[in-house]
């Protein structure tokens, strides 16, 4: 008698759940903008929604003033029109507006106009600082002058960047020693534990000078010296220009779609396949990502992508998730899920 082979449940059910996420669309991501008011009345509003969208336009290019982008000018001429919440809050005496604006309008906009995007899905960066001969700053040290400039600054780029726990797992990689070596093994492998490949090394020298070094694992993408009159403005020096070294690998300026296809090896659960889309769907320049095989821990993709090859593939790398694997004959670019 013959006998029908049959896929287990597990997998058919793996199946129909991917096609459900595929077939989803994509939700609007909200992101507040916080700017000081002088007062409750329209013409302060008015000024405010301004700011808040031109902040807004600067997180999503990854460019230190958006208003000099061509075309630019004309959404910023009607910033209401972009608002989609608002509300009032007081700290510490000071009165604020919180604006709220649709992420996905403004990137369609922003892409009709050819100007460069930002993924919304960025990895994050951590801090390995170390000031003079003390130890290296924790999240909960992170207080002085410096620190805190440094995290507004990221703030208003658009860069998620923290201090370390320095916890005991991150003790069992590296010291303050290594951060003023540069020996960036071990400073790759302790950032590994915040699920990131990138990493900004300080040696603070003192309130006016530092050194710096922009990593990506164990890669030196940038580095330099940076002096200033104070630690604030140090701070701010330095959060730009994490921001701009990274806005020259991430952003992708809109022009004509490609379509190629993606393999992607070595994922094994729901769970794995639901973070690789996420990545994928985040990804500046990346209109629609579509499964057409799956078989033995290989994904197919299908991908339109307003961009290079080359760039899209130079981007998902930066992703502690992903990485470059040997190619594969179907594919125009091939990686690795870890």
């Amino acid at each position: 008698m013959m006998q029908t082979r049959q896929k287990p449940w597990v997998q058919q059910i793996f199946l129909f759940v991917l096609f459900v996420i595929f077939s989803a669309s994509v939700q609007a991501h909200q992101q507040a903008v916080k700017v000081p008011v002088e007062d409750r009345s329209n013409k302060a509003r008015a000024e405010a929604e301004k700011t808040a969208l031109e902040e807004m336009l600067v997180r999503l290019t990854g460019q230190a003033d958006a208003r000099h982008i061509a075309g630019v000018d004309t959404i910023l001429s009607n910033a209401s029109a972009w608002v989609d919440q608002y509300s009032y809050e007081k700290e510490d005496g000071q009165q604020y507006l919180l604006f709220g604006f649709d992420e996905k309008q403004l990137r369609d906009e922003l892409a009709d106009i050819g100007a460069p995007l930002w993924s919304e899905v960025r990895p994050e960066v951590v801090v390995w600082w170390v000031k003079q001969h003390r130890d290296v700053v924790a999240q909960g040290e992170a207080v002085e002058d410096v620190h805190q400039s440094l995290l507004a600054q990221a703030e208003r780029r658009g860069v998620p960047l923290r201090f370390p726990a320095m916890d005991s797992r991150d003790r069992d990689y590296v010291a303050a020693s290594d951060i003023r070596g540069q020996f960036n093994e071990q400073i790759a492998r302790a950032t590994e534990n915040y699920s990131t490949a990138l990493a900004v090394t300080v040696l603070q020298e003192s309130d006016q000078r530092l050194r710096w070094q922009l990593l990506n694992k164990q890669q030196v993408l940038d580095s330099g010296v940076i002096t200033a009159g104070d630690e604030e403005h140090l701070g701010k020096q330095l959060g730009d220009i994490v921001a701009n070294t990274l806005g020259e690998h991430f952003a992708v300026a809109g022009g004509d779609l490609q379509a190629f296809a993606v393999v992607v090896k070595g994922v094994r659960a729901l769970q794995e396949w639901r973070q690789l889309e996420t990545i994928l769907q985040g990804q500046a320049g990346v209109k629609s990502v579509n499964l057409r095989r799956l078989e033995a821990e290989r994904l197919l993709l299908a991908v339109e992508y307003a961009g290079a090859v080359e760039q899209l593939k130079q981007v998902l790398v930066f992703r502690n998730e992903l990485s470059a694997c040997p190619s594969d004959s179907e594919a125009a670019l091939t990686l690795c899920w870890r």
